[in-house]
Parts: structure tokens; C-alpha cells; sequence
């Protein structure tokens, strides 16, 4: 196998990665919103995590239940190369981010439940 350097893998468009998101989502629901971070081509000075990668945050129900950043990768990069995954950071937030899938709320038998 040839493996390319990094800078001659075409990273992943957002529509690419929306694709692989909508495909993965329905297994982890413990994810309430899942977000893009556009990577920024930007100096050493840059103060964005996503300097040169391609990001997909994740807010989840709470923190430390269900799908770990590293499972949620690890079925991501069988559709994509080079994404990364982390947890959302809440108002500490500083990255710009787009909202790619919300999960839906439906009814079920004992109240309300995210799917």
C-alpha cells in the first residue's frame, strides 16, 4: 500500500462530511448536535484547534455517557480520511462551528426520548 503524504489527501468537503455524519448519527444517540469545524489554513499564531483538519464536534445528552470521541472517529474515518472528533466545548467554545444534524425528539410510551 502507498500512502500519500498529508498534503495530497484531498480533505473532505462538508457535504462529504454531512454524508458521513447522516450515515453514523442513528447509531450514537446519546449525540443531541453534531457540528462542523472548518479547518483554517492559517500561521502558528492561530488560536482554532481545526488549523489544517478536518473537526466534527459533538454535544452530547452528558459528558462520559455513551459513545466515546474515539469510537465516533473510528467509524467516521472508515468513510473519510483525516477527521478528527471531540466533545463540544459549551460556552467555552471558540471555534466557529456549523451545526450539521440535530437529533429529532419523539414520543414514546414513558415520555420523551432523542432518537
Amino acid at each position: 500500500m502507498v500512502r500519500l503524504p498529508r498534503t495530497m489527501i484531498r480533505e473532505p468537503s462538508v457535504v462529504d462530511v454531512v454524508r458521513a455524519v447522516q450515515r453514523i448519527a442513528p447509531a450514537h444517540a446519546d449525540v443531541r448536535v453534531w457540528w462542523y469545524a472548518p479547518s483554517r489554513r492559517v500561521g502558528p499564531d492561530a488560536k482554532s484547534s481545526t488549523s489544517g483538519r478536518c473537526v466534527v464536534v459533538v454535544e452530547r445528552a452528558s459528558l462520559g455517557e455513551g459513545s466515546s470521541c474515539e469510537a465516533i472517529a473510528r467509524e467516521l474515518a472508515e468513510i473519510l480520511a483525516g477527521v478528527e472528533v471531540r466533545d463540544h466545548g459549551g460556552e467555552l467554545e471558540h471555534d466557529v462551528l456549523i451545526r450539521l444534524v440535530s437529533s429529532a425528539v419523539r414520543p414514546t410510551e414513558d415520555g420523551v426520548a432523542l432518537c
